[in-house]
């Protein structure tokens, strides 16, 4: 009896690395059953007929790993959260300089209809949530001192951020930022995806381009041996003919370029996999930190006037555009009802 006990029984220590291993073994199976997915939702939204390239998962796979990998750390990059609410409005700089009153804040907060939405329920007590903006920089002239000399008409830049956009209420902000990371990997691939169909326009636009100028030449070569050069004298019917022809030659060029990187699957397949190998040039995400005085206007960093030092994450989606982000938490107390608004609105529209 003793025998047996003493051989089923494990000494804590070994127990305690079978634990661990089991917990980390069980972490990577599920890492790698999420990259699969990942590789079929890739392969879904660019082209299914890529299931027909023989381990077509495997060679997307390497950039589908760095994808997921640089979501993670897009995300880490948005600061935050950080309280926004009336008394943050009062002593938070970075909440002053987003929002132009503590007005304006609870409105942009309370109107959100994620916000309501998630306020239906009486449990929690704040929203945690993703508020975006578009910056916009203006040059003014004002006067500045410059130790007891005051200069006017000196060029300041002032900041403003407007178009407010809060979105995916959640209630901490684990599940905010586990959000954002699912989010941030839909952004790729939709980059990606737009990408691919940028090549595809500018591959049909070639194309069209290569027969508009193959009539052209023929239709100047059949003019050259025409009536109508009997009639007149065409000086620069030569230089016209040569010069459609060296167009043709360069456009047929960049035909021959473009389906040497996208003529077949496998080679749609490496252009995605070159696209998603390399993520931060589709969607960039990094820290901007902004010195601004009390009136939103730029400063330097060693000015001792200056009073307000804020940090937002700056997102550009490719070459079209850029947004500012950054964790907001909103307590439940500075939500205001829809009819509470109405009346406010309709109040101040009649008394001015």
């Amino acid at each position: 009896m003793n025998l047996i006990s003493s051989s089923n029984s494990m000494p804590t220590g070994i127990l305690e690395k079978l634990v661990a291993f089991c917990s980390v073994r069980s972490k990577k199976t599920a890492r790698e059953a999420y990259v699969i997915h990942v590789v079929e939702q890739v392969v879904d939204s660019i082209d299914p007929r890529m299931r027909g390239i023989a381990r077509y998962a495997w060679k997307i796979r390497p950039a589908v790993v760095r994808m997921l990998d640089y979501a993670g750390e897009a995300c880490s990059v948005v600061p935050g959260p950080i309280e926004f609410s009336r008394h943050a409005w009062s002593n938070d700089p970075c909440v002053r300089a987003l929002f132009a009153t503590a007005t304006e804040l609870q409105a942009a907060f309370s109107r959100t209809p994620d916000i309501a939405e998630y306020f239906k329920s009486p449990v929690p007590t704040h929203a945690y949530a993703v508020l975006g903006m578009q910056k916009t920089e203006k040059t003014t002239f004002g006067a500045e001192m410059y130790g007891e000399i005051i200069r006017r008409d000196v060029p300041q830049i002032s900041v403003s951020f407007g178009d407010h956009r809060i979105s995916d209420p959640a209630p901490d902000e684990q599940e905010l930022r586990a959000r954002i990371r699912e989010r941030a990997l839909n952004e790729l691939i939709a980059q990606a995806l737009f990408k691919v169909g940028e090549l595809s326009n500018e591959r049909d636009g070639i194309r069209k381009r290569r027969v508009a100028l193959q009539v052209q030449l023929k239709a100047l070569e059949r003019r050259q041996a025409g009536l109508s050069q009997l009639l007149e004298d065409d000086a620069g019917l030569h230089e016209k003919i040569a010069a459609t022809r060296q167009e043709l030659a360069r456009v047929e060029q960049e035909c021959s370029s473009i389906r040497e990187r996208f003529g077949t699957l496998s080679d749609l397949l490496r252009h995605v996999v070159e696209l998603l190998s390399q993520p931060e040039q589709l969607v960039e995400v990094r820290p901007l930190t902004l010195c601004l005085d009390n009136m939103n206007r730029v400063v330097e960093a060693g000015e001792p006037n200056h009073e307000q030092r804020i940090t937002l994450a700056q997102v550009n989606f490719g070459e079209r555009f850029s947004r500012m982000g950054i964790l907001a938490k909103f307590p439940r107390s500075e939500f205001a009802p829809a009819t509470n608004q109405v009346d406010l609105d309709a109040a101040m529209r009649y008394l001015g």
